[in-house]
């Protein structure tokens, strides 16, 4: 659903993944990039973390927060993780 461009269901399809399998760190990284296409940046940020909680080595995931963190003037956690990545 998020490639039909609807974000809000895909959102939904994601967090019943994730109610499933919390543990399932791609259902959180596009559960994160639905909350981005939203422009709910902060609960986007907290899937990501969720992503690397589950996954450490998820360098996606980790480019994706960097790129969140800077866009939010985030500059020091930006730089965190990329040096990380």
């Amino acid at each position: 659903r998020q490639r039909q461009r609807r974000p809000q269901e895909a959102l939904e399809d994601y967090e019943a993944a994730l109610r499933l399998s919390p543990e399932f760190a791609l259902a959180h990284y596009n559960r994160a990039q639905s909350c981005l296409s939203l422009g709910r940046a902060e609960d986007a940020e907290e899937a990501l973390g969720q992503a690397l909680r589950y996954l450490v080595p998820y360098p996606t995931a980790r480019l994706a927060r960097a790129k969140l963190r800077e866009a939010q003037g985030q500059f020091s956690e930006a730089l965190a993780d990329v040096q990380r990545y």
